[in-house]
């Protein structure tokens, strides 16, 4: 299985788990993942799950959706004529398994609601993290802090070949710290295991000096609706 292919599978795999948590239905067609109603905020209505698919065939369903978004996994479509615009285009990113350095923060992990309310707060993301999301096997929410103040935080999730890496925020001054800290946080449960996921600019840049690598292009496009 290719790297790209990896990280977009467990990429739909994480958004099917938020679904799950949020009563939104989710089906899988021919290389397509879809929502059967508009998902949480910041959450794609489709994406391809592999490469050659066709921008009808992606955005096929969504017409009476007032607001939607969806990811084409390899930044390969137009969706314009569909009336979308393109919202931003990010690097696949994946970090080979190795022995890894240990950590310089304090983490920990989110298993019950307040702990959720304290990282939906750090990470400006209210809602998100329903009671089914925490029961997830799979799912880690992870928590830094510097003494009694919040860093950071991120969530890991374990698909079958790979680790995804998403939701990762930081304070400014804790940004190498955070990231230097979490290839020793995905390997403490899931050593020899790649660690996938997609970032640019400024976070793109500290991955790659925790050692992940750009491995490929997704695209996130939109039609109608700022929070989409």
């Amino acid at each position: 299985m290719s790297g790209v292919v990896a990280a977009v599978g467990n990429n739909a795999d994480w958004c099917s788990a938020v679904c799950r948590a949020h009563d939104v239905p989710v089906t899988v067609w021919n290389g397509i993942w879809r929502t059967g109603t508009t998902p949480p905020r910041f959450y794609p209505d489709a994406m391809t799950l592999r490469p050659g698919q066709t921008s009808s065939a992606l955005v096929e369903g969504l017409g009476d959706r007032p607001a939607c978004a969806v990811k084409d996994g390899w930044a390969s479509l137009d969706l314009r004529a569909a009336g979308f615009e393109p919202v931003f285009t990010v690097s696949w990113i994946r970090r080979m398994p190795d022995d890894a350095a240990g950590t310089a923060l304090a983490w920990t992990r989110v298993d019950d609601r307040p702990g959720a309310a304290a990282w939906e707060d750090a990470a400006e993301l209210p809602g998100l993290l329903r009671p089914g999301l925490l029961g997830e096997t799979a799912v880690r929410i992870l928590l830094a802090r510097d003494g009694a103040t919040v860093v950071g935080g991120a969530i890991l999730f374990r698909s079958a070949s790979v680790v995804g890496l998403s939701n990762v925020f930081t304070t400014p001054e804790a940004r190498g710290a955070v990231w230097g800290d979490l290839p020793a946080l995905a390997q403490a449960t899931d050593a020899g295991v790649p660690v996938v996921g997609y970032e640019h600019g400024a976070d793109l840049d500290l991955a790659r000096g925790a050692g992940f690598q750009p491995i490929g292009q997704l695209r996130v496009w939109r039609r109608g609706g700022e929070d989409r």
